[in-house]
């Protein structure tokens, strides 16, 4: 069984002292994509569940960035990392707006559409898009996790990038080295996912809770 995050009524019925009881039967956790600060707190602790107990996950857009902000607390030491949307004062933004965008636009300045990311090798992603170097998915976001902040904060932890925009100023997923299936995507895959085809991540993801299971 696979659980989501979708519901913020599910993910803020969780909190530290019953987040083992409502997850330990689950095979696989999936944070996906959101906005503000409703059930943030009971999503990231799904995604510490996850990460220490070894359960398959996926973050889907705002599911990547809090788990970026969940090992930046908790294995980082960086006390009151935050996302800027939540708590614009953070002392650690590890996930800030885009450049050129502010705080106070609309849809109008979402990073939108098909954007091309360049794959590392040896990573998950480079198994899921069957080791191409480049490949397209579809954007909805203008929150990043920016690699000037993974090179400040990340660099040589086992929270790696395993892929970028073409430039290698944004990142579009992150892994964990050591874990069976730890990966979040910027990007959302559900829109061009089909039951007969589904997105490459989705299917990895629902192979590696099998495996889990097993």
């Amino acid at each position: 069984a696979v659980v989501s995050t979708q519901s913020t009524g599910y993910s803020g019925d969780i909190n530290k002292s019953n987040t083992n009881d409502k997850l330990k039967g689950y095979h696989g956790i999936l944070v996906p994509g959101g906005f503000g600060s409703r059930g943030t707190n009971g999503k990231i602790l799904a995604i510490e569940y996850a990460r220490t107990k070894k359960v398959p996950f996926l973050g889907i857009c705002y599911g990547m960035q809090l788990a970026a902000i969940e090992y930046a607390r908790n294995v980082l030491k960086l006390n009151g990392a935050d996302h800027t949307e939540i708590n614009p004062k953070t002392p650690f933004p590890i996930i800030d707006i885009m450049p050129g965008k502010t705080h106070n636009t609309k849809s109008g300045v979402l990073r939108l559409g098909d954007q091309e990311a360049k794959i590392v090798k040896g990573t998950h992603i480079a198994k899921a898009y069957k080791n191409t170097p480049i490949y397209i998915e579809r954007h909805r976001h203008k929150y990043e996790f920016a690699m000037t902040t993974y090179n400040k904060y990340f660099q040589g932890s086992k929270m790696i990038y395993s892929s970028t925009n073409l430039n290698e100023t944004l990142i579009e997923t992150i892994e964990i080295t050591g874990h069976p299936f730890f990966l979040g995507e910027q990007y959302h895959g559900e829109l061009t996912s089909k039951p007969t085809k589904p997105a490459p991540t989705y299917r990895e993801f629902i192979a590696a809770a099998i495996k889990h299971k097993k």
